[in-house]
């Protein structure tokens, strides 16, 4: 069962899926209401109805668009030591020599290609 508590300007304070139709009442702290449906932090709920009125998300921000298109962190401390393997870039040595140990002694089989990044 999905709900939301609001308040009593019908800012939603909390949404939350009960797997027990009567656990969600025990969430109810004073000051708020329960709405019984699926509803969204950025919705509202009339308070005089009780209606959910829809909402429309906010806008991504910079960090959230970020996070979508880095590389992993794997991927990027990969780029980094093959960019001082290539002497593209100036050694740290105990970066670059910690992942060349591991490299060394579990080389790369022949069978498995190279990924172009």
């Amino acid at each position: 069962m999905n709900y939301a508590l609001y308040d009593a300007t019908g800012t939603i304070k909390s949404c939350g899926i009960c797997p027990d139709g009567h656990e969600h009442l025990q969430l109810v702290n004073p000051g708020e209401m329960l709405y019984i449906g699926k509803a969204e932090m950025h919705d509202r709920i009339d308070v005089a109805t009780g209606k959910l009125i829809k909402g429309e998300p906010p806008a991504p921000s910079y960090r959230d668009l970020r996070r979508r298109e880095y590389p992993t962190i794997a991927t990027q401390l990969d780029l980094l030591w093959h960019a001082m393997d290539q002497g593209d870039m100036p050694v740290a040595p105990e970066f670059y020599n910690a992942i060349k140990r591991v490299k060394d002694a579990h080389p790369k089989p022949d069978a498995i290609p190279s990924v172009e990044l």
